[in-house]
């Protein structure tokens, strides 16, 4: 009589049966979860540049800075245009544009594409609360885009 320790085919088709549903479970939350970092990212770093614009604009009698000498963030994970006006980072481009505002692109991948944008505008010295300008092409899960720019 012979002694055989292996497997039967059954039960390596059940164990793989199991891991495969495990991971379509799993998948879409990492999924999910990539896509919040990235959205975090890309607040951290709006907050930061409309955070510094704002002091500056205080310290200098409402005049806004029109490059990166007007920020004093400490912005880290990207790097400056030559002419100081857009920070990039793997998955946004901040741009510092006229007006007190700050557009945020948001980049798929490598390609340079804008897929969304936001525009943060800095309050003005009179206290109004900043407006936040968003533009969706329809490319991305909209229900996001309205929670990260409520979050600003």
């Amino acid at each position: 009589m012979t002694n055989n320790r292996g497997f039967t085919l059954i039960e390596l088709l059940v164990v793989v049966l199991i891991i495969g549903i495990l991971s379509a479970v799993a998948l879409p939350q990492y999924t999910i979860s990539v896509e919040k970092a990235r959205l975090t990212e890309g607040f951290i770093t709006a907050k930061a540049i409309t955070d510094s614009m704002q002091r500056y604009k205080q310290m200098h009698t409402d005049s806004c800075p029109t490059e990166k000498t007007g920020i004093d963030a400490d912005l880290q994970g990207g790097t400056w245009n030559a002419d100081g006006k857009v920070f990039s980072t793997k998955n946004f481009t901040f741009t510092i544009a006229t007006g007190c505002q700050v557009n945020v692109c948001r980049r798929d991948g490598t390609d340079t594409t804008c897929i969304v944008s936001w525009t943060q505008v800095i309050p003005a010295s009179d206290g109004s609360s900043p407006r936040t300008n968003v533009a969706n092409d329809g490319t991305t899960d909209g229900k996001k885009l309205a929670d990260f720019v409520g979050a600003l």
